[in-house]
């Protein structure tokens, strides 16, 4: 029976852990942008619409769980999949102001 328990229990942490995630197709670049706007990140995946970098990325949030999060940066050219801080804006529907980074003073 305990057994049992433990297997439900492991199960449920990977439900709610989401075994799924992004892809992670953001480039090291990308990342540390994310990073100076978010803290915990987990992952993050981007795509190169235009003149921008569009990423979706999940924050971890205090117990458990994740908060999703969409970031935008311009790019510094077509040939340069990179993000660099030209509009710095990230947004959430649902997640906690808490995972933000305050600005320094």
């Amino acid at each position: 029976m305990t057994a049992r328990w433990t297997a439900l229990a492991m199960g449920c942490a990977l439900a709610l852990g989401g075994c799924g995630g992004l892809d992670g197709s953001a480039s090291g670049a990308e990342r540390a942008e994310v990073r100076k706007l978010l803290r915990n990140v987990r992952d993050v995946a981007c795509s190169h619409p235009k003149d921008t970098t569009r990423c979706e990325v999940r924050v971890r949030k205090s117990p458990v769980g994740f908060d999703t999060w969409h970031c935008e940066f311009l790019r510094s050219s077509d040939s340069e999949l990179v993000a660099y801080s030209g509009s710095d804006a990230c947004w959430t529907e649902h997640g906690s102001a808490g995972s933000l980074r305050l600005p320094a003073r």
